[in-house]
C-alpha cells in the first residue's frame, strides 16, 4: 500500500496542476494533525475551527479548492456537513454524562452562493429534551451575508465505550 501513496503523491507532484497540489496538502495535512477522541477526519481535512459562546457554538472554516463544486462556490454537501458538524458538536457538548447525540434528521436551506475565503456557522438550541434535542444553524459568508440555513434534530443515545 505505501508504494501505491507513494506512485499517487508523486504522480500529483509531478503533473498536478497547482490546485491539485493544494487540495492534496490540505488533505495530508488534514491527516497528519490525527484525530483525537473529540476530533474527526472530516474537522481536519476541512480545517473546522470552534469557538463557544453563552448560547451555542460558532465553527469556522476556510474555503480552498477542496470545497467547491463544478462551479467553483462551496459545495451544498460542504456547507451542510459544516452545520451538521456544528450541531453534533453542541449537541454531544450538553448531553449528560454517560450519552451521546447523534443526527436523525437534518434540514438545509442553501439561500446564496457560499464564496469569499471563509464560511462561519453559528449555532444554537431550540429544544433540549430527554430523548431528542433540536438545533439551529446558520452558514454566513466571510461578507456576512447569511448563506444556508438549517434545522437538525438528534437522538440522544446511551454512550458506546
Amino acid at each position: 500500500m505505501g508504494k501505491k501513496i507513494d506512485d499517487l503523491v508523486n504522480e500529483i507532484l509531478s503533473n498536478g496542476s497547482e490546485t491539485d497540489k493544494q487540495v492534496l496538502e490540505q488533505v495530508l495535512t488534514g491527516i497528519a494533525k490525527k484525530p483525537g477522541k473529540k476530533q474527526t477526519y472530516i474537522n481536519l481535512l476541512f480545517g473546522f475551527e470552534t469557538e463557544w459562546t453563552a448560547d451555542g457554538i460558532i465553527m469556522s472554516m476556510p474555503v480552498t479548492p477542496l470545497a467547491h463544486n463544478s462551479l467553483g462556490i462551496v459545495h451544498g454537501g460542504i456547507i451542510t456537513t459544516l452545520a451538521d458538524t456544528a450541531m453534533g458538536t453542541l449537541a454531544n457538548k450538553i448531553v449528560s454524562d454517560g450519552q451521546a447525540a447523534v443526527t436523525a434528521e437534518i434540514q438545509v436551506h442553501f439561500l446564496k452562493e457560499a464564496t469569499g475565503k471563509s464560511l462561519l456557522c453559528k449555532c444554537s438550541v431550540l429544544h433540549k429534551g430527554r430523548k431528542t434535542m433540536v438545533f439551529e444553524s446558520k452558514v454566513y459568508r466571510e461578507d456576512g451575508i447569511l448563506c444556508g440555513h438549517s434545522t437538525g434534530s438528534f437522538f440522544v443515545l446511551p454512550k458506546r465505550t
